[in-house]
């Protein structure tokens, strides 16, 4: 279970907290890869839990998500869309679980940002990995228990966040570049005007002791000179557990 404070899609000055449960339901086989299924449920500020759940396949080698199984509803119509994208998906997209590489890179400390061909075009990204400063792990975990608008709006049942026993590796993952030009390519690139510069970047805690990353912070940088950070979400890990068989 993880609490995700983000900004609301009703105002840019709004924030709001939003559960998220996460189940391994099975596991599948997807073009020849053995992946574990990952049901995804939402829960919004009113406490209904959105239905059905959004499914990811998740190679088991690798962590990579190479298929996305959601619900779609328009023009009064209610379809389950299957997209596949055979070379994993990468990049910090708002919309996707933006999982790293596993095993983690932590020999890679080049920060240069590579083009990539992706199964939805293609996309500057870079991806490096560390051992985490405590002292910043700390301060960042505290931040989701101090948090008193989630108590006020989701009640304090699933609040605490969990903490690390082991070593803390920390991931950033970036996506950036000319997001008007057609050589980043894609759909979702094309919206912003020629010429604007963005970068994505999500910053992720994890610890061999946790299923799920304890801590991510996504961000942006826009304008032709990127400075100070734009935050768009933050969430912490609360909870960890088994079904009942």
């Amino acid at each position: 279970m993880v609490k995700t404070l983000r900004l609301s899609e009703t105002g840019w000055s709004r924030w709001e907290w939003e559960r998220t449960r996460c189940d391994v339901a099975r596991l599948d086989n997807v073009g020849g890869h053995d992946c574990l299924v990952l049901e995804v449920r939402y829960q919004g500020p009113g406490g209904t839990a959105h239905d059905p759940p959004v499914l990811f396949y998740v190679m088991a080698d690798s962590w990579l998500v190479i298929r996305h199984e959601y619900t779609c509803a328009a023009l009064g119509t209610v379809r389950r869309i299957v997209e596949d994208s055979p070379s994993g998906l990468a990049g910090p997209e708002p919309s996707e679980p933006r999982l790293p590489h596993f095993p983690l890179r932590l020999s890679n400390v080049d920060t240069t940002f590579s083009l990539k061909d992706l199964d939805r075009g293609s996309a500057y990204l870079r991806e490096v990995s560390s051992i985490a400063d405590s002292v910043l792990v700390r301060c960042l975990l505290d931040d989701g228990d101090t948090a008193e608008l989630f108590k006020s709006t989701m009640g304090d049942g699933a609040g605490r966040v969990m903490r690390p026993t082991g070593i803390v590796y920390q991931v950033r993952n970036e996506s950036g570049g000319n997001l008007g030009s057609d050589e980043l390519g894609g759909e979702g690139w094309n919206r912003y005007p020629s010429g604007e510069r963005r970068v994505e970047q999500s910053l992720q805690f994890w610890s061999e002791d946790l299923p799920w990353r304890a801590y991510e912070q996504l961000v942006q940088y826009n304008g032709p000179k990127p400075g100070k950070p734009y935050v768009v979400e933050r969430s912490w890990l609360v909870a960890v557990g088994h079904k009942g068989k």
